[in-house]
């Protein structure tokens, strides 16, 4: 439950939460957290709160963003998604 009222920014709360869940071993590998709009009306909080949290938790490698998620659940791994975009960005490259 987050405290509004305990001084610690709602984006922290939300970080210390996941944190916690993965911790603890209740959030695992492949779960997947609420959508961002639906955790904010959850909250009753900004959506722009959430973005925040997931995005710090993404840069800290807790979490793994939508783009790399979404070509997962097309079939693609991790290292065929670096090589699409490698090849995209010497593509883009050499057009210059």
């Amino acid at each position: 439950m987050l405290d509004l009222h305990s001084g610690v920014p709602v984006y922290r709360q939300i970080m210390d939460q996941v944190r916690g869940a993965i911790a603890s071993r209740s959030l695992a590998d492949g779960d997947q957290l609420p959508t961002v709009r639906q955790l904010a009306v959850d909250l009753e909080i900004n959506p722009n709160t959430v973005v925040r949290a997931y995005r710090e938790l993404e840069f800290g490698g807790l979490i793994v963003g939508d783009c790399v998620s979404r070509a997962g659940a097309a079939g693609f791994t991790v290292d065929d998604l670096m090589d699409e975009l490698r090849s995209l960005t010497n593509e883009s490259g050499k057009r210059r």
